[in-house]
């Protein structure tokens, strides 16, 4: 059988589909047809019931997340469901009462942790980066980080936390002068200096434990759906522990190269502020927890046993290369948007 990392995009969805059958055995569900809705990261399946309903199956790639991380992932979305009006994929439980369940099958290296959820009828918004859908966005954010002020983890949840700006450990050929075929010695002036001004941002946050909360982590217009109740919340797989600035960050990272940036990112502040103070206690820690954002998916790709993450990290260094700048007094600064803004000295 020719290896998993050798096969191509086709050959692996095929796999991970039969995976993913093996786990919809676990649930008591008359399934029709699955069908594949993404493979980026994740496996991603549409649902189809005998009933005629519809239902979502989350197939987690190995290596980034725990069972406990998957769980504690779900025991939150099941008490956003149970206790705000907010829309989210609620989780659907096992036969057994799990809301995880785990899956290996010959053809596939690795056991796969699976979840299924609850099919949310709606559009896509990531085309549409209007201010109104942002204001929006802001409120649903300020909404999740309101709940989760006062939320109560069980025991046996997740204490990952997001306290570094190298999350999946630090890039060790970043750190190493010798040739490389990617990282230029600017590349790693550069991010060698950013990432310890992400860092010192990080260490005043955790300093101070006492809005430190659980988070979405990825709530951007790509993981929402317009419905006629508002924005749902999608895509909860990078919940994890950390500040409520930080999560502001991430989804303005996404935005940073739109032409109406600032006028968006007034947009989400505005929608934040109607729900709940803005949460950036000093003056250039939302910029650097932008920044935070970038450092992240470069850890994430540089650390991947999947050798084609790799041909995402050229893009990602251009991309920061536009965001960092050296200044006259060779200081590294941060620049959002169109440049107008820098990181600040947090």
């Amino acid at each position: 059988m020719k290896p998993f990392a050798a096969l191509a995009q086709a050959g692996r969805t095929a796999r991970l589909r039969r995976l993913a059958l093996g786990a919809l055995a676990s649930y008591d569900l008359p399934v029709v047809s699955i069908r594949p809705l993404s493979t980026h990261f994740n496996a991603v399946f549409r649902v189809d019931t005998a009933a005629g309903e519809r239902a979502v199956l989350r197939v987690n790639r190995p290596g980034n997340r725990s069972l406990v991380d998957v769980r504690s992932e779900l025991v939150w979305v099941d008490a956003l469901a149970r206790d705000t009006d907010l829309t989210v994929p609620a989780p659907i439980r096992t036969r057994d009462g799990a809301l995880a369940t785990t899956v290996a099958i010959p053809g596939v290296p690795e056991p796969r942790h699976c979840a299924l959820f609850r099919w949310i009828n709606g559009r896509g918004v990531a085309d549409r980066p209007f201010p109104r859908l942002l204001f929006a966005l802001g409120a649903a954010m300020a909404r999740l980080h309101d709940h989760a002020g006062g939320f109560a983890p069980p025991p046996g949840f997740t204490t990952r936390r997001l306290d570094a700006a190298w999350t999946f450990g630090r890039p060790a050929r970043l750190y190493d002068d010798g040739p490389d075929d990617i990282f230029t010695s600017e590349h790693r002036a550069i991010l060698r200096a950013g990432a310890a001004r992400v860092e010192a941002v990080l260490a005043d946050l955790y300093a101070d434990p006492a809005e430190l909360r659980f988070l979405h982590g990825d709530l951007h217009l790509g993981n929402v759906k317009a419905t006629p109740a508002g924005l749902a919340i999608l895509d909860f797989d990078d919940c994890t522990w950390g500040y409520p600035v930080q999560d502001v960050g991430v989804s303005l990272f996404y935005l940073e190269y739109h032409p109406a940036y600032h006028d968006l990112r007034a947009a989400f502040t505005r929608g934040y502020e109607s729900v709940r103070p803005w949460p950036e206690a000093r003056e250039g820690q939302v910029d650097a927890c932008i920044a935070a954002r970038w450092f992240d998916l470069i850890s994430l790709v540089c650390s991947s046993g999947d050798p084609s993450d790799a041909d995402y990290l050229p893009g990602l260094l251009a991309k920061g290369s536009r965001s960092w700048r050296r200044g006259s007094n060779g200081e590294i600064a941060f620049l959002c948007g169109d440049g107008s803004r820098g990181m600040g000295r947090g």
